[in-house]
Protein backbone atom coordinates (compact mmCIF):
# COMPACT_ATOMS: atom_id res chain seq x y z
CA UNK A 1 0.00 0.00 0.00
CA UNK A 2 2.74 2.67 0.93
CA UNK A 3 5.20 1.84 -2.39
CA UNK A 4 1.94 2.28 -4.33
CA UNK A 5 1.43 5.65 -2.39
CA UNK A 6 4.81 6.24 -3.27
CA UNK A 7 4.66 5.60 -6.95
CA UNK A 8 1.34 7.63 -7.53
CA UNK A 9 3.12 11.11 -5.58
CA UNK A 10 5.86 13.05 -6.44
CA UNK A 11 7.39 13.49 -2.84
CA UNK A 12 6.11 11.61 -0.13
CA UNK A 13 6.57 12.14 3.83
CA UNK A 14 5.92 8.53 6.41
CA UNK A 15 5.75 9.42 9.60
CA UNK A 16 6.71 6.92 12.05
CA UNK A 17 6.26 7.08 15.97
CA UNK A 18 9.27 5.89 16.49
CA UNK A 19 13.02 6.02 15.56
CA UNK A 20 13.46 2.09 14.85
CA UNK A 21 10.22 2.19 13.13
CA UNK A 22 11.71 5.09 10.61
CA UNK A 23 14.71 2.84 10.24
CA UNK A 24 12.73 -0.62 9.62
CA UNK A 25 10.07 1.11 7.34
CA UNK A 26 12.99 2.76 4.72
CA UNK A 27 14.24 -0.67 4.68
CA UNK A 28 11.21 -2.15 3.78
CA UNK A 29 10.31 0.48 1.22
CA UNK A 30 13.34 0.09 -0.46
CA UNK A 31 12.89 -3.24 -1.08
CA UNK A 32 9.57 -3.18 -2.22
CA UNK A 33 10.33 -0.01 -4.68
CA UNK A 34 14.08 -1.24 -5.87
CA UNK A 35 14.00 1.27 -8.85
CA UNK A 36 13.23 4.44 -6.28
CA UNK A 37 15.47 3.26 -3.55
CA UNK A 38 18.33 5.90 -4.42
CA UNK A 39 15.47 8.55 -3.56
CA UNK A 40 14.17 7.26 -0.33
CA UNK A 41 15.60 8.44 2.70
CA UNK A 42 15.46 7.58 6.56
CA UNK A 43 15.35 11.18 8.82
CA UNK A 44 15.59 10.84 12.53
CA UNK A 45 17.28 13.00 15.47
CA UNK A 46 19.78 9.71 15.97
CA UNK A 47 21.55 10.17 12.60
CA UNK A 48 24.46 12.17 12.48
CA UNK A 49 23.88 15.75 11.38
CA UNK A 50 25.20 16.15 8.53
CA UNK A 51 23.00 13.63 6.92
CA UNK A 52 20.34 15.05 8.39
CA UNK A 53 21.28 18.08 6.84
CA UNK A 54 21.91 16.24 3.19
CA UNK A 55 18.47 14.66 3.42
CA UNK A 56 17.15 17.85 4.51
CA UNK A 57 18.56 19.96 1.61
CA UNK A 58 17.51 16.82 -1.14
CA UNK A 59 14.08 17.13 0.10
CA UNK A 60 14.09 21.08 -0.44
CA UNK A 61 15.28 20.60 -3.88
CA UNK A 62 12.30 18.14 -4.98
CA UNK A 63 15.11 15.06 -5.66
CA UNK A 64 13.72 12.22 -3.19
CA UNK A 65 10.58 10.62 -3.72
CA UNK A 66 9.72 9.92 -0.26
CA UNK A 67 11.34 10.35 3.12
CA UNK A 68 10.72 8.10 6.06
CA UNK A 69 11.19 9.74 10.02
CA UNK A 70 9.86 9.28 13.19
CA UNK A 71 9.26 12.70 14.83
CA UNK A 72 11.92 15.03 13.52
CA UNK A 73 10.26 16.07 10.55
CA UNK A 74 6.89 17.86 12.33
CA UNK A 75 8.47 21.05 13.06
CA UNK A 76 11.05 23.89 12.51
CA UNK A 77 12.63 23.42 8.93
CA UNK A 78 11.00 24.25 5.56
CA UNK A 79 10.84 20.81 3.66
CA UNK A 80 9.59 22.48 0.20
CA UNK A 81 6.88 20.75 -1.95
CA UNK A 82 5.17 17.54 -0.30
CA UNK A 83 2.43 16.02 -2.47
CA UNK A 84 1.42 13.25 0.68
CA UNK A 85 2.11 12.16 4.14
CA UNK A 86 1.54 8.71 5.06
CA UNK A 87 1.14 8.31 9.12
CA UNK A 88 1.92 4.56 9.86
CA UNK A 89 0.17 3.87 12.36
CA UNK A 90 -1.74 6.73 14.62
CA UNK A 91 -0.06 9.92 15.61
CA UNK A 92 -1.60 9.45 19.32
CA UNK A 93 -3.71 12.64 18.77
CA UNK A 94 -5.65 15.10 16.76
CA UNK A 95 -3.11 18.12 17.24
CA UNK A 96 0.04 15.87 16.13
CA UNK A 97 -2.26 14.27 12.99
CA UNK A 98 -3.01 17.81 11.63
CA UNK A 99 0.49 18.88 12.02
CA UNK A 100 1.71 16.12 10.20
CA UNK A 101 -0.96 16.50 7.25
CA UNK A 102 0.06 20.21 7.74
CA UNK A 103 3.60 19.60 6.01
CA UNK A 104 1.82 18.70 2.83
CA UNK A 105 0.61 21.16 0.50
CA UNK A 106 2.80 23.98 1.22
CA UNK A 107 1.16 26.14 -1.53
CA UNK A 108 -1.86 28.26 -1.29
CA UNK A 109 -3.80 26.44 -3.83
CA UNK A 110 -3.15 22.92 -2.99
CA UNK A 111 -4.73 21.24 -0.24
CA UNK A 112 -3.14 19.15 2.22
CA UNK A 113 -3.65 15.79 2.28
CA UNK A 114 -2.77 13.05 4.83
CA UNK A 115 -3.12 8.98 4.89
CA UNK A 116 -3.52 7.65 8.20
CA UNK A 117 -2.62 3.24 8.10
CA UNK A 118 -3.66 1.50 10.75
CA UNK A 119 -1.15 -1.49 11.78
CA UNK A 120 -3.56 -3.30 14.19
CA UNK A 121 -7.13 -3.17 15.16
CA UNK A 122 -6.34 -0.70 18.03
CA UNK A 123 -4.94 1.04 15.15
CA UNK A 124 -7.92 1.05 13.32
CA UNK A 125 -10.34 2.05 15.99
CA UNK A 126 -7.74 4.60 17.02
CA UNK A 127 -7.55 6.46 13.58
CA UNK A 128 -11.65 6.50 13.27
CA UNK A 129 -11.33 8.35 15.98
CA UNK A 130 -8.86 10.20 15.43
CA UNK A 131 -10.56 11.79 12.24
CA UNK A 132 -13.89 12.17 13.48
CA UNK A 133 -12.43 14.57 16.07
CA UNK A 134 -9.98 16.57 13.71
CA UNK A 135 -13.38 16.36 11.51
CA UNK A 136 -15.37 18.14 13.88
CA UNK A 137 -11.99 20.28 15.40
CA UNK A 138 -11.82 19.03 18.46
CA UNK A 139 -8.27 19.59 19.27
CA UNK A 140 -6.14 17.76 22.10
CA UNK A 141 -5.77 19.47 25.26
CA UNK A 142 -2.99 21.79 25.83
CA UNK A 143 -1.63 21.82 29.79
CA UNK A 144 0.33 24.62 30.18
CA UNK A 145 3.32 24.84 32.68
CA UNK A 146 2.32 25.47 36.01
CA UNK A 147 5.11 27.82 37.27
CA UNK A 148 8.06 26.19 36.55
CA UNK A 149 10.86 27.43 38.88
CA UNK A 150 13.99 26.36 37.09
CA UNK A 151 12.32 28.34 33.79
CA UNK A 152 11.68 31.19 36.57
CA UNK A 153 15.11 31.44 37.30
CA UNK A 154 16.34 31.89 34.05
CA UNK A 155 13.62 34.81 33.83
CA UNK A 156 14.91 36.73 36.95
CA UNK A 157 18.27 36.62 35.82
CA UNK A 158 17.83 38.35 32.53
CA UNK A 159 15.77 40.88 34.11
CA UNK A 160 18.35 41.44 36.56
CA UNK A 161 20.91 42.02 33.66
CA UNK A 162 18.99 45.13 32.56
CA UNK A 163 18.85 46.98 36.01
CA UNK A 164 18.16 46.68 39.76
CA UNK A 165 14.47 45.20 40.47
CA UNK A 166 12.91 45.36 43.63
CA UNK A 167 10.51 42.05 44.98
CA UNK A 168 7.41 43.57 44.30
CA UNK A 169 7.67 44.60 40.98
CA UNK A 170 9.24 41.90 39.78
CA UNK A 171 6.92 39.62 41.45
CA UNK A 172 4.20 41.67 39.94
CA UNK A 173 5.65 41.22 36.34
CA UNK A 174 6.30 37.75 36.73
CA UNK A 175 2.68 36.84 37.93
CA UNK A 176 1.49 38.39 34.93
CA UNK A 177 2.55 35.75 32.50
CA UNK A 178 -0.46 33.33 32.74
CA UNK A 179 1.75 29.64 33.78
CA UNK A 180 2.90 32.42 36.77
CA UNK A 181 -0.51 33.71 37.30
CA UNK A 182 -0.91 31.37 40.63
CA UNK A 183 2.94 31.53 41.54
CA UNK A 184 3.48 32.07 45.46
CA UNK A 185 5.14 34.59 47.31
CA UNK A 186 7.16 31.67 48.85
CA UNK A 187 8.18 30.45 46.20
CA UNK A 188 9.22 33.57 44.23
CA UNK A 189 11.29 34.20 47.30
CA UNK A 190 12.67 31.05 47.03
CA UNK A 191 13.42 31.42 43.31
CA UNK A 192 15.58 34.38 44.28
CA UNK A 193 16.93 32.69 47.50
CA UNK A 194 18.60 30.01 45.25
CA UNK A 195 20.00 32.20 42.69
CA UNK A 196 21.92 34.33 45.31
CA UNK A 197 23.74 31.31 46.64
CA UNK A 198 22.50 27.93 45.22
CA UNK A 199 20.76 27.28 48.14
CA UNK A 200 20.89 26.67 52.07
CA UNK A 201 23.31 22.96 51.45
CA UNK A 202 25.49 25.31 48.97
CA UNK A 203 25.62 28.82 50.04
CA UNK A 204 28.19 28.12 52.96
CA UNK A 205 31.01 26.89 51.17
CA UNK A 206 29.60 27.27 47.25
CA UNK A 207 28.15 30.94 46.80
CA UNK A 208 30.71 32.57 44.48
CA UNK A 209 29.92 29.36 42.00
CA UNK A 210 26.36 28.75 42.16
CA UNK A 211 25.60 32.43 43.16
CA UNK A 212 24.14 34.47 40.05
CA UNK A 213 22.55 37.67 41.54
CA UNK A 214 22.98 40.33 44.29
CA UNK A 215 20.26 40.25 46.84
CA UNK A 216 19.19 42.52 49.35
CA UNK A 217 16.01 42.84 51.75
CA UNK A 218 14.20 44.78 49.15
CA UNK A 219 15.44 43.77 45.64
CA UNK A 220 18.14 41.80 43.28
CA UNK A 221 20.48 42.71 40.16
CA UNK A 222 22.37 40.22 38.29
CA UNK A 223 26.04 40.29 38.92
CA UNK A 224 28.25 41.76 36.27
CA UNK A 225 31.03 40.17 34.25
CA UNK A 226 31.40 36.58 34.71
CA UNK A 227 27.74 35.74 35.32
CA UNK A 228 26.29 37.72 32.75
CA UNK A 229 28.10 36.35 29.97
CA UNK A 230 27.59 32.52 30.88
CA UNK A 231 24.28 33.70 31.19
CA UNK A 232 24.50 34.83 27.92
CA UNK A 233 26.03 31.31 26.62
CA UNK A 234 23.33 29.49 28.20
CA UNK A 235 19.87 30.67 27.86
CA UNK A 236 17.73 28.02 26.68
CA UNK A 237 15.53 25.22 27.50
CA UNK A 238 16.35 22.61 25.40
CA UNK A 239 18.03 20.15 27.46
CA UNK A 240 21.07 17.83 26.33
CA UNK A 241 20.21 13.74 25.83
CA UNK A 242 22.21 10.92 25.20
CA UNK A 243 22.90 7.56 25.37
CA UNK A 244 23.51 5.88 27.86
CA UNK A 245 26.18 2.57 27.71
CA UNK A 246 25.45 -0.64 29.14
CA UNK A 247 28.38 -2.72 31.02
CA UNK A 248 28.24 -6.31 32.23
CA UNK A 249 31.36 -5.96 34.98
CA UNK A 250 33.97 -4.85 32.42
CA UNK A 251 32.85 -5.85 28.89
CA UNK A 252 30.47 -3.25 26.75
CA UNK A 253 27.14 -5.00 25.54
CA UNK A 254 25.68 -2.22 23.62
CA UNK A 255 23.71 1.16 24.32
CA UNK A 256 20.34 2.32 25.14
CA UNK A 257 18.72 5.40 24.98
CA UNK A 258 18.12 7.72 27.74
CA UNK A 259 14.85 8.66 28.11
CA UNK A 260 14.02 4.51 28.42
CA UNK A 261 17.05 4.55 31.38
CA UNK A 262 15.42 7.50 33.32
CA UNK A 263 11.83 5.00 33.22
CA UNK A 264 13.72 2.43 35.26
CA UNK A 265 14.77 1.62 38.92
CA UNK A 266 17.85 -0.60 40.54
CA UNK A 267 16.39 -3.92 39.82
CA UNK A 268 14.47 -3.90 37.28
CA UNK A 269 15.31 -6.56 34.50
CA UNK A 270 15.32 -5.51 30.50
CA UNK A 271 17.02 -7.31 27.63
CA UNK A 272 19.87 -6.02 25.84
CA UNK A 273 21.93 -7.97 22.91
CA UNK A 274 19.38 -10.61 23.21
CA UNK A 275 20.01 -11.75 27.11
CA UNK A 276 18.00 -10.47 30.24
CA UNK A 277 20.09 -8.58 32.80
CA UNK A 278 19.12 -6.50 35.74
CA UNK A 279 19.97 -2.39 36.50
CA UNK A 280 22.66 -2.69 39.39
CA UNK A 281 23.20 0.79 39.40
CA UNK A 282 24.28 4.19 37.02
CA UNK A 283 27.02 5.86 36.26
CA UNK A 284 27.54 8.97 34.04
CA UNK A 285 26.26 8.22 31.23
CA UNK A 286 26.69 4.20 31.77
CA UNK A 287 24.38 1.90 33.63
CA UNK A 288 26.01 -1.56 35.21
CA UNK A 289 24.19 -4.53 35.07
CA UNK A 290 24.44 -8.31 35.65
CA UNK A 291 23.25 -11.33 34.67
CA UNK A 292 19.83 -12.18 35.16
CA UNK A 293 19.65 -15.53 33.47
CA UNK A 294 15.92 -17.06 33.56
CA UNK A 295 14.72 -13.99 34.92
CA UNK A 296 11.42 -12.48 33.37
CA UNK A 297 11.81 -8.87 31.92
CA UNK A 298 10.16 -6.27 34.29
CA UNK A 299 10.57 -3.35 31.79
CA UNK A 300 8.91 -3.23 27.85
CA UNK A 301 12.01 -1.81 26.44
CA UNK A 302 10.37 -1.20 23.10
CA UNK A 303 8.12 1.53 24.95
CA UNK A 304 10.89 3.55 25.85
CA UNK A 305 9.85 5.89 22.60
CA UNK A 306 5.77 5.46 22.47
CA UNK A 307 4.41 7.96 22.47
CA UNK A 308 1.69 8.54 24.87
CA UNK A 309 -2.56 8.16 23.46
CA UNK A 310 -4.29 11.72 23.93
CA UNK A 311 -7.28 11.60 26.47
CA UNK A 312 -9.32 13.11 23.87
CA UNK A 313 -8.60 10.11 21.22
CA UNK A 314 -8.76 8.07 24.25
CA UNK A 315 -12.27 9.35 25.46
CA UNK A 316 -13.80 9.02 21.50
CA UNK A 317 -12.71 5.39 21.84
CA UNK A 318 -13.97 4.45 25.33
CA UNK A 319 -17.71 6.02 24.20
CA UNK A 320 -17.48 4.22 20.83
CA UNK A 321 -16.58 1.00 23.01
CA UNK A 322 -19.73 1.83 25.15
CA UNK A 323 -21.70 2.27 22.00
CA UNK A 324 -21.05 -1.45 20.77
CA UNK A 325 -21.82 -2.97 24.22
CA UNK A 326 -25.13 -1.66 24.34
CA UNK A 327 -26.04 -2.93 21.00
CA UNK A 328 -24.09 -6.59 21.45
CA UNK A 329 -26.44 -6.62 25.24
CA UNK A 330 -29.78 -5.82 22.70
CA UNK A 331 -28.77 -8.32 20.73
CA UNK A 332 -28.33 -6.89 17.44
CA UNK A 333 -27.25 -9.34 15.02
CA UNK A 334 -23.86 -9.65 13.52
CA UNK A 335 -25.15 -8.04 9.86
CA UNK A 336 -26.37 -5.19 10.89
CA UNK A 337 -23.57 -4.14 13.65
CA UNK A 338 -20.97 -4.05 10.84
CA UNK A 339 -23.17 -1.53 8.76
CA UNK A 340 -23.16 0.56 11.87
CA UNK A 341 -19.86 0.53 12.86
CA UNK A 342 -19.09 1.17 8.84
CA UNK A 343 -21.03 4.39 9.60
CA UNK A 344 -19.87 5.66 13.08
CA UNK A 345 -16.36 4.81 12.10
CA UNK A 346 -16.38 5.72 8.22
CA UNK A 347 -13.85 3.06 8.07
CA UNK A 348 -15.13 1.09 5.16
CA UNK A 349 -17.14 -2.59 5.41
CA UNK A 350 -14.02 -4.65 5.47
CA UNK A 351 -12.63 -2.78 8.40
CA UNK A 352 -15.89 -2.89 9.87
CA UNK A 353 -16.25 -6.61 9.98
CA UNK A 354 -12.77 -7.06 11.76
CA UNK A 355 -13.72 -4.11 14.20
CA UNK A 356 -16.81 -6.31 15.00
CA UNK A 357 -15.63 -9.47 14.91
CA UNK A 358 -13.09 -8.47 17.70
CA UNK A 359 -15.66 -6.77 19.61
CA UNK A 360 -18.37 -9.75 19.53
CA UNK A 361 -15.19 -11.94 20.68
CA UNK A 362 -14.58 -9.44 23.49
CA UNK A 363 -18.23 -9.33 24.27
CA UNK A 364 -18.14 -13.32 24.38
CA UNK A 365 -14.79 -13.90 26.58
CA UNK A 366 -15.62 -10.92 29.11
CA UNK A 367 -17.28 -7.73 28.48
CA UNK A 368 -16.50 -4.15 26.48
CA UNK A 369 -15.43 -2.10 29.39
CA UNK A 370 -17.13 0.80 29.79
CA UNK A 371 -16.38 4.85 30.48
CA UNK A 372 -17.91 4.72 34.06
CA UNK A 373 -16.63 1.65 35.05
CA UNK A 374 -13.19 -0.27 35.24
CA UNK A 375 -12.84 -3.44 34.14
CA UNK A 376 -10.03 -6.06 35.48
CA UNK A 377 -9.53 -9.18 34.33
CA UNK A 378 -7.89 -11.56 35.79
CA UNK A 379 -5.65 -14.49 33.96
CA UNK A 380 -3.77 -17.05 35.65
CA UNK A 381 -0.48 -18.02 33.23
CA UNK A 382 -0.50 -21.02 31.59
CA UNK A 383 1.66 -24.11 34.03
CA UNK A 384 4.47 -24.01 31.00
CA UNK A 385 4.93 -20.20 30.85
CA UNK A 386 8.11 -19.10 32.00
CA UNK A 387 7.60 -18.31 35.90
CA UNK A 388 7.79 -15.20 38.29
CA UNK A 389 9.90 -16.13 41.31
CA UNK A 390 9.71 -19.68 40.90
CA UNK A 391 5.90 -19.26 40.65
CA UNK A 392 3.25 -19.38 37.82
CA UNK A 393 2.09 -15.49 37.56
CA UNK A 394 -1.07 -13.94 37.39
CA UNK A 395 -2.01 -11.19 34.82
CA UNK A 396 -4.36 -8.27 36.10
CA UNK A 397 -5.65 -6.45 33.10
CA UNK A 398 -6.81 -3.10 34.13
CA UNK A 399 -9.04 -1.53 31.02
CA UNK A 400 -8.43 2.08 32.54
CA UNK A 401 -9.07 4.10 29.32
CA UNK A 402 -7.12 7.32 30.40
CA UNK A 403 -4.12 7.38 27.84
CA UNK A 404 -0.98 6.28 28.75
CA UNK A 405 0.91 8.88 30.20
CA UNK A 406 -2.31 8.77 32.71
CA UNK A 407 -1.79 4.83 32.88
CA UNK A 408 1.90 4.68 34.29
CA UNK A 409 1.42 7.62 36.74
CA UNK A 410 -1.34 5.22 37.99
CA UNK A 411 0.34 1.81 37.34
CA UNK A 412 3.34 2.98 39.32
CA UNK A 413 1.11 3.79 42.29
CA UNK A 414 -0.65 0.57 42.23
CA UNK A 415 2.48 -1.92 41.86
CA UNK A 416 4.17 0.72 45.19
CA UNK A 417 0.82 -0.03 47.33
CA UNK A 418 0.69 -3.85 46.30
CA UNK A 419 4.04 -4.42 47.26
CA UNK A 420 3.66 -2.42 50.49
CA UNK A 421 0.84 -4.84 51.21
CA UNK A 422 2.16 -8.14 50.20
CA UNK A 423 6.06 -7.69 49.49
CA UNK A 424 8.09 -8.52 46.79
CA UNK A 425 8.31 -6.36 43.35
CA UNK A 426 4.78 -6.03 41.30
CA UNK A 427 5.50 -5.85 37.80
CA UNK A 428 3.41 -3.02 35.88
CA UNK A 429 3.46 -2.54 32.82
CA UNK A 430 1.72 0.45 31.21
CA UNK A 431 -0.32 0.73 27.71
CA UNK A 432 -2.22 3.13 26.42
CA UNK A 433 -5.95 1.45 27.47
CA UNK A 434 -4.52 0.36 30.47
CA UNK A 435 -2.12 -1.32 32.29
CA UNK A 436 -1.02 -4.70 33.35
CA UNK A 437 -0.37 -6.00 37.17
CA UNK A 438 1.79 -8.94 36.82
CA UNK A 439 2.46 -11.24 40.05
CA UNK A 440 3.71 -13.63 41.62
CA UNK A 441 1.66 -16.39 43.78
CA UNK A 442 2.19 -14.28 47.16
CA UNK A 443 1.14 -11.05 45.49
CA UNK A 444 -2.56 -12.49 44.85
CA UNK A 445 -5.70 -10.25 45.58
CA UNK A 446 -9.39 -9.95 45.99
CA UNK A 447 -11.62 -7.36 44.41
CA UNK A 448 -12.36 -6.58 48.26
CA UNK A 449 -8.84 -4.92 47.82
CA UNK A 450 -9.19 -2.90 45.07
CA UNK A 451 -10.61 -0.17 46.76
CA UNK A 452 -7.44 0.09 49.47
CA UNK A 453 -5.14 -0.32 45.90
CA UNK A 454 -7.09 1.86 44.16
CA UNK A 455 -7.29 4.67 46.72
CA UNK A 456 -6.87 8.53 46.05
CA UNK A 457 -5.56 9.24 49.37
CA UNK A 458 -2.43 9.89 50.05
CA UNK A 459 -2.00 8.86 46.05
CA UNK A 460 0.16 11.77 45.57
CA UNK A 461 2.64 10.94 48.35
CA UNK A 462 2.63 7.52 46.69
CA UNK A 463 3.43 9.01 43.43
CA UNK A 464 6.12 11.00 44.79
CA UNK A 465 7.70 7.25 46.75
CA UNK A 466 7.59 6.04 43.90
CA UNK A 467 9.59 8.34 41.58
CA UNK A 468 12.52 8.87 44.32
CA UNK A 469 14.47 5.97 43.43
CA UNK A 470 13.75 6.22 39.64
CA UNK A 471 16.16 7.77 37.01
CA UNK A 472 13.24 9.61 35.70
CA UNK A 473 13.94 12.30 38.54
CA UNK A 474 17.86 12.37 37.91
CA UNK A 475 16.89 12.70 34.23
CA UNK A 476 14.29 15.90 34.84
CA UNK A 477 16.95 17.16 37.89
CA UNK A 478 20.04 17.94 34.86
CA UNK A 479 17.16 19.11 33.12
CA UNK A 480 16.23 21.60 35.64
CA UNK A 481 19.85 22.55 36.75
CA UNK A 482 20.62 23.02 33.03
CA UNK A 483 17.19 25.27 32.56
CA UNK A 484 18.02 26.80 36.01
CA UNK A 485 21.73 27.77 35.42
CA UNK A 486 23.00 25.53 37.79
CA UNK A 487 25.03 23.74 35.51
CA UNK A 488 26.02 25.27 32.30
CA UNK A 489 26.06 23.22 28.76
CA UNK A 490 28.29 25.97 27.23
CA UNK A 491 31.94 27.32 29.03
CA UNK A 492 34.06 29.75 27.48
CA UNK A 493 32.29 29.58 24.43
CA UNK A 494 32.52 25.64 24.13
CA UNK A 495 29.83 23.01 24.49
CA UNK A 496 30.21 20.90 27.68
CA UNK A 497 30.82 17.07 27.22
CA UNK A 498 27.28 15.49 27.96
CA UNK A 499 28.80 13.01 30.31
CA UNK A 500 30.50 15.97 32.28
CA UNK A 501 27.00 17.46 32.30
CA UNK A 502 25.32 14.29 34.16
CA UNK A 503 28.96 14.05 36.59
CA UNK A 504 28.14 17.69 37.88
CA UNK A 505 24.31 17.24 38.33
CA UNK A 506 24.43 13.44 39.79
CA UNK A 507 26.73 15.13 42.12
CA UNK A 508 24.33 17.79 43.08
CA UNK A 509 21.47 15.73 42.94
CA UNK A 510 22.78 13.54 45.31
CA UNK A 511 23.81 16.24 47.86
CA UNK A 512 20.35 18.15 47.69
CA UNK A 513 18.39 15.00 48.50
CA UNK A 514 20.21 14.29 51.38
CA UNK A 515 20.90 17.60 52.43
CA UNK A 516 18.28 19.79 51.46
CA UNK A 517 15.06 18.03 49.52
CA UNK A 518 13.06 21.07 49.53
CA UNK A 519 15.63 22.46 46.85
CA UNK A 520 13.81 24.65 44.37
CA UNK A 521 15.13 22.63 41.48
CA UNK A 522 14.46 19.42 43.25
CA UNK A 523 10.52 20.70 43.63
CA UNK A 524 10.75 21.37 39.43
CA UNK A 525 12.06 17.83 38.88
CA UNK A 526 9.11 16.23 41.07
CA UNK A 527 7.25 18.77 39.05
CA UNK A 528 8.14 17.49 35.48
CA UNK A 529 8.17 14.20 36.31
CA UNK A 530 4.63 14.45 37.82
CA UNK A 531 3.37 16.77 34.73
CA UNK A 532 5.35 15.76 31.67
CA UNK A 533 5.03 14.20 28.20
CA UNK A 534 5.05 10.51 29.88
CA UNK A 535 3.47 11.20 32.94
CA UNK A 536 0.54 12.42 34.18
CA UNK A 537 0.05 11.57 38.02
CA UNK A 538 -2.45 14.53 38.11
CA UNK A 539 -4.78 13.02 35.72
CA UNK A 540 -4.52 9.83 37.49
CA UNK A 541 -5.30 11.02 40.40
CA UNK A 542 -8.29 12.52 38.72
CA UNK A 543 -9.59 9.20 37.46
CA UNK A 544 -9.69 7.16 40.93
CA UNK A 545 -11.02 10.19 42.37
CA UNK A 546 -13.79 10.01 39.88
CA UNK A 547 -14.33 5.92 40.67
CA UNK A 548 -14.51 7.03 44.04
CA UNK A 549 -17.23 9.42 43.78
CA UNK A 550 -19.22 6.75 41.12
CA UNK A 551 -18.84 4.28 44.33
CA UNK A 552 -16.62 1.83 42.95
CA UNK A 553 -17.64 0.84 39.98
CA UNK A 554 -15.11 -2.36 39.60
CA UNK A 555 -16.64 -5.03 37.30
CA UNK A 556 -13.92 -8.21 37.92
CA UNK A 557 -13.66 -10.91 35.36
CA UNK A 558 -11.28 -14.43 35.73
CA UNK A 559 -10.53 -15.45 32.14
CA UNK A 560 -9.39 -18.57 30.65
CA UNK A 561 -7.32 -16.74 27.69
CA UNK A 562 -6.47 -13.27 26.88
CA UNK A 563 -9.64 -11.28 25.76
CA UNK A 564 -9.08 -9.61 22.39
CA UNK A 565 -9.07 -6.16 23.93
CA UNK A 566 -5.98 -7.27 26.33
CA UNK A 567 -4.61 -8.40 23.90
CA UNK A 568 -1.99 -5.31 23.15
CA UNK A 569 -1.44 -5.10 27.08
CA UNK A 570 -0.51 -8.71 26.85
CA UNK A 571 1.88 -8.03 23.70
CA UNK A 572 3.57 -5.27 25.65
CA UNK A 573 4.05 -7.09 28.78
CA UNK A 574 5.57 -10.32 26.49
CA UNK A 575 7.55 -7.87 23.59
CA UNK A 576 10.46 -7.88 25.62
CA UNK A 577 11.70 -11.42 25.46
CA UNK A 578 10.87 -11.45 21.89
CA UNK A 579 14.53 -9.72 20.93
CA UNK A 580 15.54 -12.41 18.75
CA UNK A 581 12.96 -12.22 16.48
CA UNK A 582 10.99 -9.13 14.20
CA UNK A 583 9.10 -7.69 16.74
CA UNK A 584 6.15 -6.99 13.11
CA UNK A 585 6.53 -10.75 12.25
CA UNK A 586 6.64 -11.91 15.31
CA UNK A 587 3.69 -10.06 16.90
CA UNK A 588 1.41 -10.59 13.79
CA UNK A 589 2.40 -14.70 13.95
CA UNK A 590 1.23 -15.01 17.82
CA UNK A 591 -1.88 -12.97 17.01
CA UNK A 592 -2.86 -15.19 14.37
CA UNK A 593 -2.32 -18.23 16.72
CA UNK A 594 -3.93 -16.41 19.35
CA UNK A 595 -7.46 -15.41 17.30
CA UNK A 596 -7.46 -19.00 15.87
CA UNK A 597 -7.54 -19.96 19.79
CA UNK A 598 -10.27 -17.86 20.29
CA UNK A 599 -12.49 -19.15 17.57
CA UNK A 600 -12.30 -22.82 18.10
Amino acid sequence: MVERLVWDHQTTLVFTNTRSGAEASTYWLREACPDLARVIECHHASLDRDLQQDVEDRLKRGELRAVVCSTSLELGIDIGSVDLVVMLATPKGVSRALQRTGRSGHNIRTISRGVLMATNVNDLVEACATVLLARSRHLDFVRIPEAPLDILAQHLVSMGCERYWTREEAFALVRSAYPYRDLSRADFDDTLDYLAGGGDSLRQQYEEVFGKIDLDDDGFQTRAGRVQREFLQNIGVIPETGVIQVRLKNRLLGSVEESFMRLINPGDVFVISGRPVRLERTGQMEAFVTRADGAIPTIPRWNAHKMPLSAGVAGEISRFRGEVRQRLESGEAEEPLRKWIARRLDCGAANAGVVCAMFSAQHRLSEIPMEDTLLIEELLEAPDAPTVAGDRPKHYFFHSLIGRACNDALSRVVARRLSALRGGNAISTPHDYGFVLTVSEHQFFDVAELREILSPEGFQDDFTAALERSEMLKYHFRNAAQTGLMVYRNHNSERKPLRKLQWSTEVIFNVLQKYEPDHVLLRTARQDCAQGGFLDAPGARAYVERLARLGWPLRHRQVAHVPPLSFAMYATRIKEALDVEDPAETMERLFHLWWRELSI
